[in-house]
């Protein structure tokens, strides 16, 4: 019984520190990954990785279209 109790309170402490630590700054809109060099941005939010997020939508577009039109054969 108190191994289950130990248990269940290491969950529920686990827990609580991801939602603090984690989940609630990302849902205030704040990134847990730092500043970047410039300190003027977040490292969540710089130019890169919106470049690429705009490629790989592109590329995922890109991949339905020809998924949605039928192989010549």
């Amino acid at each position: 019984m108190t191994g289950t109790l130990t248990a269940l309170l290491v969950l529920l402490l686990s827990l609580a520190a991801t939602y603090f630590f984690c989940i609630r700054p990302m849902r205030q809109g704040h990134c847990a990954m730092g500043q970047l060099a410039s300190g003027t941005d977040t490292a969540c939010h710089d130019r890169a990785g919106t470049e690429e997020a705009a490629r790989l939508k592109a590329e995922i577009a890109a991949l339905r279209t020809q998924s949605a039109q039928p192989d010549p054969k």
